[in-house]
């Protein structure tokens, strides 16, 4: 039997068909490869949004206990918020008195002598005590930008440094004793220094009459993720106990 003159010959045609189904396999081939691509892709931009919520409320959590810690440090309280630090004769508040280095004041005299202490150091703050005569010096903005003068041992406090806090009983690797990632600074300021607070009608309490005084808490933490950095400000008035 002869082969029409217009039909491709049965080797032919089985060779064009082979042809085909290898083209339509590269193509979903193609296809499959793609697909994974895409999901591989979700799936690593899926935890890394997840790891980076992770840290950043990691990170907020430390800053809450380092504000926490710095108030306990101004009231002169240890870690369980009752015991003072002051049953120490060395100490006033959670502070040593030997050597030069500043407390929190308890009077004026005292602010006078933090002040000098701080001034003489020549650095802004000195174990997390500033004193500041104007309140805009110490804004974020210059925090931000003098954060690797400020976050050194000398200038900075940090969490449980002063209290007696356990950094490792937190359970958060952000306040881990060895390579800090979480500091505090506090300024303080005679409560009726002009350009800050004239009086309680400004819309804060009156403070103690014997600790006239106003203290500005900030706090930064540096999270596991280098681009997540916490800042807190918080204000403490120490009042009168009635």
């Amino acid at each position: 039997m002869k082969n029409h003159p217009c039909r491709p010959a049965p080797a032919l045609r089985q060779h064009r068909q082979q042809g085909a189904v290898v083209v339509i396999v590269l193509v979903m081939m193609m296809l499959a490869a793609l697909t994974a691509l895409g999901t591989s892709r979700n799936q690593w931009l899926s935890e890394r949004t997840v790891g980076s919520e992770s840290d950043v409320q990691r990170a907020f959590a430390a800053a809450e206990a380092v504000l926490r810690d710095a108030e306990l440090d101004i009231r002169g309280l240890q870690a369980d918020g009752i015991t003072p630090c002051s049953a120490d004769a060395a100490l006033i508040g959670c502070r040593s008195l030997t050597g030069s280095a500043p407390y929190f004041p308890y009077t004026l005299d005292d602010f006078e002598i933090n002040a000098a202490r701080v001034a003489a150091s020549g650095r802004p703050c000195v174990a997390g005590i500033c004193t500041p005569t104007d309140p805009g010096v110490m804004s974020i903005a210059y925090l931000k930008a003098n954060a690797a003068v400020l976050t050194d041992a000398a200038s900075s406090a940090r969490y449980g440094q002063f209290t007696s806090a356990a950094p490792g009983s937190a359970g958060n690797p952000l306040l881990a004793a060895a390579n800090p990632r979480a500091w505090y600074w506090v300024e303080v300021y005679r409560f009726n220094q002009s350009g800050f607070l004239s009086s309680s009608a400004a819309g804060m309490p009156t403070p103690a009459r014997n600790s006239p005084f106003l203290y500005r808490i900030t706090v930064h933490v540096q999270g596991l993720r280098a681009g997540t950095r916490i800042w807190l400000r918080s204000t403490l008035v120490l009042q009168d106990v009635s």
